[in-house]
C-alpha cells in the first residue's frame, strides 16, 4: 500500500497492478456473483432444497470475503495516504472503510425487517425491543453503510445479498 500510494504522491506509474485496481475487481465479482444468485433464485424450482440453500449460504459468504477485502485494501490505501501526508480527511476514510460492512447479527435481523418494509414499532414488537432500540439500531446500520436515505437502505441490502427476499 506505502509503495503505491508514495507512486501516487510522486505522480509515477509502475507495472504492478494496483490495490485500488484489485479492489474494483473483487467487488465486480461479488457484484456479478450476487446478481447470478438473484437470478439462479428466480430460476430454481425449490429455494428451500438443501442444496440450494447450501451453494447459496457458500456463496453469499465469497460474495462477504470478496466485499471485505476490496474494503480493506480501499481503507490501507487510505491510511498509507495519511501516513504519508498527514491529511486527516483519508485516516477517516480509511477508518470508516474498516468499520463498513460489518454489521451485527442483531442489526443484519433488523434489516431483514427493515427491507420487509416494517415499522420500527413493528419491529420492536416483533423482536421483543423498544422502538427506541430499533432506531438506534437503524441509524448505526445507516452509519455504518454510509446510506442516508432508507429507500437507499434496502436497494443497498438487496443488491448486496445481505437479506433473503421472500
Amino acid at each position: 500500500m506505502n509503495e503505491f500510494v508514495a507512486d501516487v504522491v510522486k505522480k509515477e506509474r509502475s507495472g504492478k497492478y494496483s490495490p485500488i485496481e484489485v479492489a474494483q475487481w473483487l467487488d465486480s465479482a461479488a457484484e456479478s456473483a450476487a446478481s447470478h444468485l438473484r437470478e439462479a433464485g428466480a430460476l430454481v424450482p425449490d429455494r428451500n432444497s438443501p442444496e440450494f440453500r447450501r451453494a447459496a449460504i457458500d456463496l453469499r459468504i465469497q460474495i462477504g470475503i470478496g466485499r471485505f477485502f476490496a474494503a480493506k485494501f480501499r481503507a490501507g490505501v487510505l491510511y498509507a495516504a495519511h501516513e504519508q501526508s498527514g491529511n486527516r480527511a483519508s485516516l477517516q476514510e480509511a477508518l470508516k472503510g474498516e468499520r463498513g460492512g460489518s454489521l451485527t447479527p442483531r442489526e443484519l435481523q433488523i434489516l431483514q425487517q427493515i427491507v420487509a418494509g416494517k415499522s420500527n414499532k413493528e419491529i420492536a414488537s416483533d423482536l421483543n425491543l423498544s422502538a427506541n432500540t430499533v432506531a438506534v439500531h437503524r441509524a448505526n446500520i445507516m452509519d455504518t453503510l454510509g446510506i442516508h436515505k432508507t429507500a437507499e437502505l434496502v436497494v443497498y441490502a438487496i443488491r448486496n445479498g445481505l437479506v433473503n427476499l421472500p
